[in-house]
């Protein structure tokens, strides 16, 4: 299934591709988190839960996280 749940743009810093938080559902028992790199197809680098609330949280707590970098 794969379902985006949420998207959140992460700022570009100069060293980095340009990229976005996202949530996502994967199948009927499982949600992840993970960085999505915007210029290329890459794999799904992050956290994988059984639990929507967790994944929900995890999501929250990288955008708090990703966020505080300076431009």
């Amino acid at each position: 299934m794969k379902l985006v749940l949420k998207r959140s743009p992460l700022p570009h810093r100069p060293a980095t591709a340009p990229g976005e938080i996202v949530l996502r559902q994967w199948d009927s028992t499982t949600w992840t988190t993970h960085f999505h790199n915007l210029q290329d197809s890459g794999y799904y680098h992050g956290s994988y839960f059984s639990e929507r609330g967790e994944a929900e949280k995890d999501y929250e707590h990288k955008i708090q996280r990703y966020s505080i970098y300076p431009m």
